[in-house]
């Protein structure tokens, strides 16, 4: 005889587990409760129970994403290794041919966890220990994970999590900053002038697996040595290696999809 009762509130529980791991972002409450037709009472019970079983955490924005053990079973180890694996050779060219340092990251709630760096060749250069986090709303890179975002989750999300002002060259107005995602969206590629670390400009572009946007990669360097001429070609040549690095993981799924 099949078990078939299933309980209410697990049955519920497992739905917005499964909706969060395939969330771009940390979803609050209202929209949670949105999503499922919930009243918040009913919402923040279930929600509050995953906390503390381990399953879900907290984002500093009030949004609820998952805890890195959930994460390792939606998101597997081997498909990170394989992202940093692919991007690393590409990312050994644009440090050489560039002169600055390049970061490959990935997007954890309301930060990007940087997976990969490679130095540049100067002696003044920007560098950062893999797995440290940088705030989701920092610079070029963050606009690029945002830009996967749809308009209407975009603003709302905007609209709980204003851009700080890190300098004095940080887009705080919400018009502006949505604007640049959206640029960046259209364009390809996101850049930072002197927005996050005073004297310090970067470019980012994203890598795509089934038209979502899963890692992002950067150049980081002073913006005495990365000016518009040097930014322009440094851009370049990383465009056309986030769109190979893209087309090389897309393969890779498919040929993993036909061997299944």
């Amino acid at each position: 005889m099949s078990y078939q009762y299933k309980p209410p509130a697990v049955t519920r529980a497992i739905k917005v587990i499964e909706f969060i791991s395939q969330s771009s972002d940390a979803p609050r409450l209202s929209r949670l409760a949105r999503e499922f037709d919930l009243s918040k009472s009913t919402l923040h019970g279930i929600l509050y129970s995953l906390v503390e079983g381990g399953w879900l955490q907290k984002t500093d924005n009030g949004g609820f994403s998952l805890t890195a053990h959930l994460r390792g079973l939606f998101r597997p180890q081997p498909a990170t290794a394989r992202i940093r694996e692919t991007a690393k050779p590409f990312m050994d060219y644009l440090a050489e041919h560039t002169n600055e340092s390049v970061f490959l990251g990935l997007r954890d709630a309301d930060k990007v966890v940087i997976q990969e760096c490679v130095q540049g060749p100067k002696e003044m250069r920007i560098s950062a220990r893999i797995g440290n986090g940088i705030p989701l709303l920092a610079g070029a890179i963050g606009k690029i994970f945002l830009s996967d975002m749809s308009p209407s989750d975009l603003k709302q999300f905007l609209e709980a999590n204003r851009p700080p002002k890190f300098t004095d060259r940080s887009i705080s107005d919400l018009d502006k900053y949505r604007a640049e995602v959206e640029k960046a969206k259209k364009q390809g590629y996101a850049l930072d002038n002197e927005e996050y670390l005073p004297g310090v400009r970067a470019v980012a572009v994203p890598i795509k697996q089934k038209g979502r946007i899963t890692a992002g990669l950067w150049i980081v360097g002073f913006s005495s040595q990365l000016n518009e001429k040097v930014l322009d070609r440094a851009r370049d040549k990383l465009l056309d290696a986030g769109n190979i690095i893209s087309r090389i993981l897309e393969r890779q799924v498919r040929s993993a999809e036909i061997e299944k």
